[in-house]
């Protein structure tokens, strides 16, 4: 079975699978999974900066799964996302450490409901240049998540070729700047009114994945809605997408998820 997690903010849903298990009702989970979220801003005083999120959560079999490459499907788009106050979620201790560069923040807890996310003061910001590398000190807690330092090369900037709508049964060729460095993914999602909405607002979308070599390919068959739909209805979202696992020990893992996104979002 498969369901959305919905981060405050940060993490983008439509770029990963967030995947639990099917398992006997009489199981209960029993691993411990954090995920640090560091999308991408635009900051009017700073340039690009980052406000990572961190979630531990307990008693869970979520995973985060990237889209497969070259690979499209069609999806259902929600402008917002609510908080899933309901998990579980552990101590990782006081605060944690992000690093980059020379410069260091202190990320503390705060709660919405059962929730704990770790993250920068409120309104503050870390400056940075994607491609940058962040390294993470988490202390642990004894009775919650382990102690663990680890670092992610942040998804790099990038610029893509506009996205045209070809004629009927042609597929449609996307073309960006290339990852400079191995191990990231390219997504384009293409949001768009269908006859499902009332007021023309975007409700559906084609969501692709494709390695990260500066170009792919989106079948015509996919294109149908896109091209019939209202003009003002539609919109590109394109994200640059590093994905990092690092297991501790048999039950617990640690998933580091950066992206960059076009267009760049305003600073939280």
């Amino acid at each position: 079975m498969r369901f959305s997690l919905a981060f405050r903010r940060s993490l983008p849903l439509v770029a990963l699978a967030v995947t639990t298990a099917c398992v006997d009702t009489l199981e209960i989970p029993n691993a411990r999974y954090g995920v640090v979220s560091i999308s991408t801003y635009q900051d009017d005083l700073v340039g690009t900066a980052m406000a990572p999120e961190v979630i531990f959560y307990d008693k869970t079999d979520l995973r985060i799964t990237p889209p497969s490459a070259d690979s499209c499907q069609f999806a259902a788009y929600t402008p917002s996302q609510n908080v899933n106050t309901g998990s579980f979620t552990l101590s990782a201790g006081d605060y944690l450490l992000s690093t980059i560069r020379t410069r260091t923040d202190t990320l503390r807890p705060y709660f919405i409901g059962n929730l704990a996310i770790y993250r920068p003061p409120t309104g503050r910001v870390i400056p940075f240049i994607p491609g940058d590398t962040l390294t993470l000190q988490v202390p642990g807690s004894p009775a919650g998540f382990p102690a663990i330092t680890s670092s992610v090369r942040t998804a790099e900037a990038f610029t893509h070729e506009p996205v045209t709508t070809p004629a009927e049964g042609q597929p449609l060729t996307l073309t960006w700047t290339p990852a400079p460095q191995s191990g990231s993914l390219m997504t384009f999602a293409l949001r768009y009114a269908n006859n499902f909405s009332t007021d023309q607002s975007p409700n559906e979308q084609v969501f692709c994945g494709f390695t990260d070599d500066g170009s792919g390919t989106i079948p015509a068959e996919f294109l149908d809605f896109w091209r019939n739909a209202p003009v003002a209805s539609r919109s590109v979202r394109a994200i640059r997408l590093r994905v990092k696992e690092v297991v501790i020990d048999s039950r617990t893992r640690l998933a580091f998820v950066s992206t960059y996104g076009l267009p760049l979002l305003t600073a939280p």
